[in-house]
């Protein structure tokens, strides 16, 4: 814990770490765990011996806290995942295995939700595909196993509708094909099974009935040569 800002330092005999510019581990007013100032804790955090460090976890200051955990091992780290701060409970998530954030599903920011959502197990992201935030799901999307790919086929939000599209297989994207973004039916257009595009070569965007018109015809051209209905 910091001292008061009175106590700035200018004797650094009682201080445990020991006074020794040679190391260049701390400097009075400049380079001090125990200073007043945030700024340069946080700069001593980065170069103080490890063994000092274990005690910032509980400092006042989010970037103190941060920079003392980011060099300190996981088994401390993890404490921060309950910080007050939800920018240093991001942070530590994205240093940590994915095993370790299942806590965090239903953490009050989307921000570390998102960072969540990145790192989990695969198997377990099926618990935030429901999450309010647009990020949190785009991100689980990314990482869907396959069959759970489908359920947010009719996501309110048209980015991750746009991922989705993406990844699905192509026999499971005339789900989509009434999508009401554009850009979702161009995706369709181009990577849906063709045998399924008749309903696009109407569509009122002149790209996506094109692509689906084209990709409908050497179907059927590839099906009659493979008939013999026309030369080869």
């Amino acid at each position: 814990m910091a001292p008061p800002a009175d106590a700035k330092r200018k004797d650094c005999s009682p201080c445990p770490q020991g006074r020794d510019p040679s190391r260049g581990l701390c400097e009075a007013g400049r380079l001090c765990l125990f200073d007043h100032d945030p700024a340069i804790r946080k700069q001593a955090a980065g170069k103080a011996s490890v063994f000092m460090l274990a005690g910032l976890l509980d400092d006042p200051d989010p970037d103190v806290r941060l920079n003392a955990a980011l060099r300190l091992p996981v088994r401390l780290r993890r404490r921060l995942l309950e910080d007050g701060d939800a920018a240093v409970r991001a942070a530590i998530a994205a240093t940590l295995p994915g095993e370790d954030l299942t806590g965090l599903i239903g953490d009050p920011s989307s921000l570390v939700r998102r960072v969540a959502a990145e790192r989990l197990p695969s198997a377990v992201l099926p618990a935030l595909l429901r999450d309010s935030d647009a990020g949190v799901r785009l991100a689980c999307v990314k990482r869907l196993e396959a069959e759970w790919l489908i359920v947010l086929a009719w996501d309110e939000e048209a980015n991750v509708r746009r991922e989705v599209a993406l990844r699905l297989e192509a026999g499971q994207l005339v789900a989509m094909q009434d999508d009401p973004d554009v850009l979702v039916r161009r995706i369709v257009a181009r990577r849906a099974d063709p045998r399924l595009l008749a309903a696009l070569t109407e569509d009122g965007d002149d790209i996506v009935r094109g692509t689906a018109c084209l990709r409908l015809d050497a179907e059927v051209e590839r099906v009659l040569k493979r008939q013999g209905g026309i030369d080869a």
